[in-house]
C-alpha cells in the first residue's frame, strides 16, 4: 500500500515520494493495518494544524489526483 501511495505522488507531483514519519496523531492507532496518509509539497511548511490553517486550491487539485490515483490501483 505505502508504494502504491508513493507512485501516485510520484506520478502527479513530478518528485520524489520519500515517506516521512511525524510526530502527529490520528485516529489510525486505533485500527489495525491503516496508514495516515497526508502528500505534502514544497512550500507548505508550517501550514498544517496551525491557527489559519488553509491549502493552496492547486495544492487540493494535486491532492484529489493523488489518492484518486492510489484508490484506483488499491481497487484493481
Amino acid at each position: 500500500m505505502l508504494e502504491t501511495m508513493r507512485r501516485s505522488y510520484e506520478s502527479v507531483t513530478g518528485l520524489d515520494g520519500h515517506p516521512i514519519i511525524t510526530t502527529g496523531a490520528t485516529y489510525a492507532r486505533f485500527m489495525p493495518n491503516i496508514i495516515a496518509f497526508g502528500p505534502s509539497f514544497p512550500g507548505q511548511i508550517g501550514i498544517a494544524h496551525n491557527h489559519n490553517e488553509y491549502m493552496f486550491v492547486d495544492d487540493l487539485k494535486r491532492n484529489i489526483e493523488i489518492y484518486r490515483r492510489t484508490l484506483d490501483e488499491l481497487l484493481r
